[in-house]
């Protein structure tokens, strides 16, 4: 299936701007459900891949520790103006980075959680599995990556959805934003120990919550 490039994602976030938070009627279920497997009181340093409007990440660091970070990356120049705006008041424990994750100096080892919303879902599965690839350097050992995207349906409706939401994608992958239905599990391999899967479906939308640590 075919997958918009950079510019083309950032020109649609662009344009949605603070419009996104309206997405939470289907989003929010399944990021609360990833929200206990993060164990964000241990937490020292988070990364986000795509910050959208900072909403997420408002729910994150509200969850850390006083003296814990915060960076993000986006490819949405809109968005991280969104972001920064919406987090100012953390103030310097929050960094927003507008660009693609590969432009960005981000330390190898520096973070010791990466999480990602509806943002996997938008790449080819090439940059998928360099995607994955990548946040195994950015962890500290033993640390966590939690992930949420639009998955395949388990239920009759479930499965009726995802596939509709997966043929409007084929034509026009603009309108649902990029994104498509996706199983993540099957890009994790031995650097890494699933730790939980579930699909969390939303007004019959399904999404897929998945965490796995950082082996080695």
């Amino acid at each position: 299936m075919s997958a918009l490039d950079a510019q083309a994602v950032a020109a649609i976030y662009d344009r949605h701007g603070a419009k996104q938070d309206g997405a939470g009627w289907y989003e929010d279920p399944p990021l609360r459900a990833l929200m206990p497997h993060l164990a964000l009181d241990e937490a020292s340093a988070v990364l986000e891949l795509g910050a959208g409007t900072g909403r997420f990440a408002e729910w994150l660091l509200d969850a850390m520790p006083d003296g814990a970070t915060y960076t993000a990356v986006d490819l949405s120049g809109e968005m991280c103006r969104l972001a920064r705006e919406r987090l100012a008041r953390f103030g310097e424990r929050v960094t927003v980075h507008h660009g693609p994750a590969d432009a960005v100096e981000l330390p190898a080892g520096g973070f010791d959680r990466v999480v990602s919303s509806y943002m996997f879902d938008i790449w080819s599965e090439d940059a998928i599995a360099d995607g994955i690839t990548a946040c195994h350097q950015w962890l500290r050992p033993d640390g966590i990556i939690g992930l949420v995207s639009l998955t395949d349906g388990q239920s009759f409706i479930g499965r009726a959805v995802s596939s509709l939401w997966a043929a409007v994608h084929r034509r026009r992958p603009q309108w649902v934003g990029g994104c498509r239905p996706l199983q993540q599990a099957r890009f994790f391999g031995d650097g890494w120990q699933i730790e939980h899967r579930s699909v969390v479906r939303a007004w019959g939308i399904p999404s897929e919550v998945l965490v796995a640590r950082k082996r080695g």
